[in-house]
């Protein structure tokens, strides 16, 4: 084999060049085939996806039974109204297939505006609607005569609305999630007239007023007064303490009209516990009650013959001291409300006795 020199002229023969040439022709076509068809595809992919996005493959559907039937059948129910290319939009009505009707505003296939949406079996709402669900303002009238006014969100009682029921029980004020937040709860039934104030979803206070005139201003739960309260009796009595499922229990004060006054421990509407009972004319017995008798502590008088402290035990007095003005003090036992057993007295000219007494009288020892 010889080698070519350098800087030697090679000749291409022209069947050769023809060739060469075929060849780079095949190879522009199928490069520009093979883009062409991976445009296509993407073109294919990016409008198919907005054929689905818009809903083209439907909407046409609808937009040509609107036209013929001026309506739109759906799996759920039949439309009549505006359309916007195959879209309910602007007035319109759908009665779906559960009986249910909605008639008003239209946005995209949404109900979203002002519309009335009957239910059956339930009750019917009149009011403003987004994203097909209540939202903003409006009246829902159930079935059994309960009415809510107000404002609503996703669908549910939440802001300032009036709920109010068949009973005449009214809920006024700020709703969350179809639950009373705060605001008043109002009605009455036949033993009187309530007023409940709430606050983050709980009773704070209450004022009522019973049908014989009793007033009641403070706690209380759903189903009886429970908590710190006062009552005010149409006889002039007024209790201030606490109270347990309607009854006075805890500790409270309590007021006659008399004068009278009992600050201490209740249970059950009775003086029970420790407590203090001042009587009007400066009487005074301390210590422990039970079912409002007093049963043991110290019994207090001071009268125009001096001042008395009587210990008492099982509701009897077994001990007493006194201080006359005539200057004679006397300490000693008691026995059936009497001066008996053992006694101190020292006498106001400096006498004194140490012994036993019965029935006031010095005897014996």
């Amino acid at each position: 084999m010889q080698l070519i020199e350098e800087n030697k002229e090679v000749k291409i023969l022209p069947f050769d060049e023809y060739c060469q040439e075929m060849q780079t022709i095949r190879k522009r076509k199928v490069y520009t085939i093979l883009c062409l068809f991976f445009c296509e595809l993407i073109i294919g992919i990016l409008f198919s996806k907005l054929i689905i996005k818009h809903d083209f493959q439907y909407r046409v559907v609808r937009e040509f039974q609107n036209r013929v039937n001026d309506e739109i059948e759906l799996t759920t129910g039949v439309y009549r109204g505006e359309t916007d290319f195959g879209y309910f939009f602007g007035e319109g009505t759908f009665l779906f297939e559960s009986g249910a009707s909605y008639e008003g505003k239209w946005n995209d296939g949404l109900m979203e505006g002002s519309g009335e949406f009957k239910i059956p079996s339930e009750g019917n709402y009149n009011g403003e609607f987004i994203n097909s669900q209540k939202h903003g303002k409006g009246i829902f009238t159930w079935d059994d005569g309960t009415v809510y006014e107000g404002e609503w969100k996703n669908d549910k009682m939440w802001g300032q609305g009036k709920y109010l029921t068949p009973a005449g029980v009214i809920y006024d004020g700020t709703f969350k999630e179809n639950m009373f937040e705060s605001g008043t709860c109002a009605y009455v039934n036949n033993t009187g007239k309530y007023t409940l104030f709430y606050s983050d979803g709980n009773i704070s206070n209450s004022e009522i007023v019973f049908t014989d005139g009793t007033k009641y201003t403070g706690e209380c739960e759903k189903s009886c007064i429970s908590g710190t309260g006062t009552m005010e009796y149409t006889n002039g009595d007024k209790y201030v303490g606490e109270f347990l499922e309607g009854k006075k229990s805890g500790t409270g004060v309590y007021k006659w009209k008399s004068g009278d006054k009992y600050d201490g421990e209740w249970e059950a509407d009775k003086m029970s516990g420790t407590g203090t009972y001042k009587y009007k004319n400066g009487v005074k017995a301390s210590g422990t009650f039970e079912n409002n008798l007093f049963v043991k502590g110290t019994y207090k008088i001071k009268n125009n013959f001096g001042r008395y402290v009587f210990t008492i035990n099982n509701s009897k007095a077994t001990y007493v001291e006194m201080k006359l003005k005539s200057g004679t003090k006397y300490i000693g036992d008691m026995k059936n409300g009497k001066l008996t057993g053992y006694a101190q007295i020292k006498y106001n000219n400096g006498d004194t006795y140490s012994g036993q007494v019965v029935r006031g009288k010095k005897s014996g020892q």
